[in-house]
Parts: structure tokens; C-alpha cells; sequence
């Protein structure tokens, strides 16, 4: 359960994250409100902590780049991955006079003690996260060797495809060309660039062929 700190509303920027959009912030954005947040002062991304830009972030720190002003998270690791990366965002906040703040205990407004907590936490926050990035890995790996299968599975199958092109090739009794590659596309509920990646110009090479009374 967050640990709600004293803060001024309209000197306080209070900044989410989560890093997929299968993920909500709502949790953290109700712990914010509970501390009194007021709306224009809240910014949330949808972005790994690891990634180089966070928009909303940066938004928040220029916001809270200001004397008296305090920048707050739910948790260390809401404000990114990286020890390093953490330890800058707060040296350059202290730099400008604002500080910054986590609910569940970390506060540079107490010197001594918030920033050795800081350190502590920043470090353990990047251990954590390794330790999880290696099991995944490991995971993935043994599931491999056993003949699981990673990536996008393909839209279509080798007898699909077949079916694809004789659709492309038929014709009306005046010679022309039955469907568009649009129409075939929607008939095999795929997309004209899909249909265009797994055969392409098929249907300029048939068209050439057929002019030359060449059957392919």
C-alpha cells in the first residue's frame, strides 16, 4: 500500500508508467489522486523504462523543473529502468530546486536519508529487472530446444496460397479478370499487402504470360 507524503497540489507533478498497452496505470494514477493531485499535473506514457524517449516523462520533468516543485512516481522503477538514468533526472531536478518523491518512501527532500534510500532502491529496482530479463531468456531458450516455436505466426498456408491464386486468375467469359487483388485479399481475410508479400507481382507475371500464350 503507497505511503503518502505531504505534497503541495500546485507545486507537485506526478508522473506513470507502465510498459505495454495490455497494462493500465489506473492503479497508479488513484494513488496519485489520493495524495492530492490535481489532473493537469499528471502524465502517464505507455513505454518500456528502458526506452531512450519517454515523452511524457520528459514532460513532467520540464514541469517540475522549478524551486519548490517535487516530481513523484508510485514506485522507483516508474521513472525508468536504469540506475544511472534515475540519478540524473534527480540531480538535474535538485539542480533547478525541485525535488523529487516516491510513495512508497523515497523523498530528496529529506537529504540525508532520501537520497541513501534512493541509491539503495535505484540499484535494487535495476537488479530486479535483470534477474527477470535473464529468466525470460532462459525460458525462451529451453521452450526453443524443446521445438517451440517465437514470432508471428503466417497468415497464410501453402494450400491457402494456392487458393489465393486461382482466385487471381479467374476470368469472366469476356477474358477479364474476375476480382480485383483487394477483393481476393478481403475473400481470404487478409490484407492486399499481405496477399502482395506472399506473392509478388504474381499476377503482372500471369497477366504477361497469358498475353505471350504462355500457361504458368
Amino acid at each position: 500500500m503507497a505511503t503518502f507524503h505531504k505534497f503541495d497540489p500546485a507545486k507537485t507533478v506526478f508522473y506513470a508508467r507502465v510498459s505495454t498497452r495490455g497494462q493500465t496505470y489506473k492503479s497508479q494514477i488513484a494513488d496519485f489522486e489520493a495524495a492530492g493531485a490535481i489532473k493537469e499535473n499528471i502524465f502517464a506514457d505507455i513505454v518500456s523504462g528502458a526506452a531512450k524517449r519517454l515523452p511524457k516523462r520528459e514532460l513532467a520533468i520540464r514541469k517540475a523543473s522549478r524551486p519548490g516543485w517535487t516530481l513523484v512516481v508510485t514506485k522507483l522503477d516508474r521513472l525508468g529502468r536504469k540506475v544511472r538514468d534515475v540519478l540524473n533526472i534527480v540531480h538535474d531536478l535538485e539542480e533547478e530546486g525541485a525535488a523529487f518523491s516516491t510513495l512508497d518512501g523515497v523523498d530528496t527532500r529529506q537529504p540525508l536519508v532520501g537520497k541513501l534510500l534512493l541509491g539503495m532502491l535505484a540499484l535494487v529496482a535495476e537488479f530486479e529487472h535483470g534477474l527477470i530479463s535473464t529468466r525470460t531468456k532462459t525460458g525462451m531458450a529451453y521452450r526453443k530446444s524443446k521445438g517451440a516455436k517465437f514470432g508471428a505466426k503466417k497468415a497464410l498456408t501453402p494450400a491457402q496460397v494456392e487458393k489465393v491464386k486461382a482466385d487471381l486468375e479467374k476470368r469472366k467469359k469476356n477474358g477479364t479478370l474476375r476480382y480485383t487483388i483487394q477483393q481476393v485479399a478481403d475473400k481470404h481475410e487478409i490484407s492486399a499487402t499481405t496477399l502482395n508479400n506472399y506473392l509478388p507481382g504474381y499476377r503482372t507475371r500471369m497477366m504477361k504470360a497469358t498475353r505471350r500464350g504462355v500457361k504458368e
